[in-house]
């Protein structure tokens, strides 16, 4: 992932960190990417964070290049 395009969805998302009952999200930026960390009680939590996570960055990415 371009620097500037990881920059961008970083912070687009890092709007959207908090702690959840079941779950919580944390997001960073690295040169090359995107860290998502995600703490989950379960396993059902874990997936569903992990999912909306992804959509955004996805949903980001393909805003950006349009």
């Amino acid at each position: 992932m371009p620097e500037k395009l990881s920059e961008i969805c970083c912070k687009s998302i890092a709007l959207e960190n908090r702690e959840l009952e079941r779950s919580s999200v944390d997001v960073s930026c690295t040169g090359n990417g995107i860290k998502i960390y995600i703490t989950a009680s379960d396993l059902s939590a874990l997936r569903a964070a992990l999912n909306t996570y992804m959509r955004w960055v996805i949903l980001c990415c393909e805003l950006v290049e349009n």
